[in-house]
């Protein structure tokens, strides 16, 4: 198709083959179900990990040779300093953003994003009380935290954010008139609000605390136990918006890798070589 002059300076474009995929993704789980380690372990290299929840020292140690891992610890303190919160928060957006854009990396994970969020209310409404804010204040909060997913989307750059779980709450009115909340049972996780509108994929860990391998059906004999109890951890595709049909998709032990989540949500991209690497 030949675009009139008048439309050429807006710069459209026709439809381009990818040559290099990304995934722009989140992840939740109770503690220990693998959420860091499938990062360090699979995500393609070079790696720049945001270490906030500090809670990575056992699976750091595995890869202090790697040579290809940069990892930023944030010190999130306990008692709210809004001007020295504000200054950590800058400091650290300023990292991810700029770690990204620079195309050193190949994939950024922020670990845990929920904490990210949690320090960008602390630094620019000196509150994590909702109720002590007004809503525009938030403008730039959203702003900040969408920039991140917005960065990785256009420098092409895999980017995995971990999440916690908390229990989900709904309000309610007592009989008296008064307003109280009360848990619904499910659990949800922490953060940010439009963190699974921004992401293309979210997927969920979890572990089977109590298993053994069944020696009966064991091919050969229980000789690697270690092998067989990865297959304690699932990690399940919850929510896909580049590709709704993979959603209930489950992975399990060894089949947990960045390269076999990138294959399911882009099975296109199997024929590009390096997509993944």
């Amino acid at each position: 198709m030949n675009l009139p002059r008048e439309l050429k300076r807006f710069g459209m474009r026709a439809p381009q083959e990818l040559k290099k995929y990304r995934l722009v993704a989140t992840g939740d789980g109770e503690p220990g179900t693998g959420k860091s380690d499938f990062c360090f372990r699979s995500a393609p290299r070079p790696l720049q990990v945001i270490n906030i929840d500090t809670n990575i020292d056992n699976i750091e140690d595995r890869y202090k040779d790697a040579g290809d891992i940069m990892i930023k610890d944030v010190e999130m303190p306990v008692n709210i300093d809004q001007d020295r919160d504000l200054a950590t928060f800058q400091d650290v957006h300023g990292c991810i953003v700029e770690g990204i854009e620079s195309g050193l990396f190949r994939t950024t994970m922020i670990d845990e994003g929920g904490q990210l969020y949690e320090l960008a209310r602390r630094g620019y409404h000196g509150s994590l009380d909702f109720g002590d804010v007004p809503q525009s204040a938030f403008t730039i909060v959203n702003s900040k935290m969408r920039k991140i997913f917005r960065a990785a989307k256009a420098q092409r750059t895999n980017l995995f954010v971990i999440h916690r779980l908390k229990d989900e709450r709904e309000d309610i009115t007592t009989r008296n008139g008064k307003r109280s909340s009360t848990p619904t049972g499910n659990r949800i996780l922490t953060g940010w609000k439009d963190t699974l509108s921004e992401s293309q994929c979210h997927v969920r860990f979890e572990k089977i605390r109590h298993w053994t391998c069944p020696r009966s059906a064991c091919s050969d004999g229980c000789k690697k136990p270690e092998q067989h109890s990865l297959m304690r951890f699932s990690m399940e595709i919850v929510k896909c918006s580049k590709n709704q049909a993979v959603e209930g998709i489950k992975f399990w032990g060894s089949e947990i890798t960045f390269e076999n989540l990138g294959w399911t949500v882009y099975p296109n991209s199997m024929d590009v070589e390096g997509a993944w690497r």
